[in-house]
């Protein structure tokens, strides 16, 4: 409890049955943690188990979503304190299948996805223009690496697989091969 006498944190187990025969190791209780602002408006809300919750949420202290995760559906969100999108993840922390950054004008700042298993992250300018692009091989290492200037153009390009890079002034002129 805070000084004024209201709930501040508020931690609950859940106590289950694991003498059943054939447990080696019984997991731990899931639990349920709650936090609260000064305000008596929820802060966080956890609960499954301690090392890995089920369910995580925290929010800004007007009550406005934060942050939500959630283990069985594998998704984590972000948000800014307007309700617009700030991060999207689609899969677990090991193998993150989809991710998505966004500025606060909602324009894509970050992207992360897997295809042909080959890793691919590409950032982008405030104003949407691509930034850098990079594939990535568990197997074979860095494929890909491409940046651009704010207007667009290349700046430097680098593949792996031709074992060639390029670089270009500002002036759009080749400045390396």
């Amino acid at each position: 409890y805070n000084g004024y006498g209201k709930l501040r944190e508020l931690n609950k187990n859940v106590w289950y049955n694991y003498n059943k025969i054939g447990d080696e190791r019984p997991k731990l209780p899931p639990t349920i943690s709650k936090k609260y602002y000064s305000n008596g408006q929820l802060e966080s809300l956890i609960h499954g188990y301690v090392t890995s919750p089920l369910l995580e949420k925290q929010f800004y202290r007007n009550g406005q979503l934060k942050y939500y995760k959630n283990g069985e559906e594998k998704v984590i969100k972000e948000f800014y304190p307007d309700n617009s999108l700030k991060r999207l993840v689609i899969g677990d922390v090991y193998n993150i299948s989809f991710e998505n950054e966004f500025y606060e004008n909602g324009i894509l700042s970050k992207e992360k996805y897997i295809k042909n298993n080959v890793n691919i992250q590409k950032t982008y300018y405030k104003n949407g223009i691509l930034k850098t692009e990079d594939h990535y091989s568990r197997e074979k290492g860095q494929l890909l690496k491409t940046i651009y200037f704010e207007d667009g153009y290349l700046e430097y390009y680098e593949n792996a697989e031709e074992q060639l890079t390029k670089e270009y002034h500002p002036n759009h002129k080749l400045k390396r091969i």
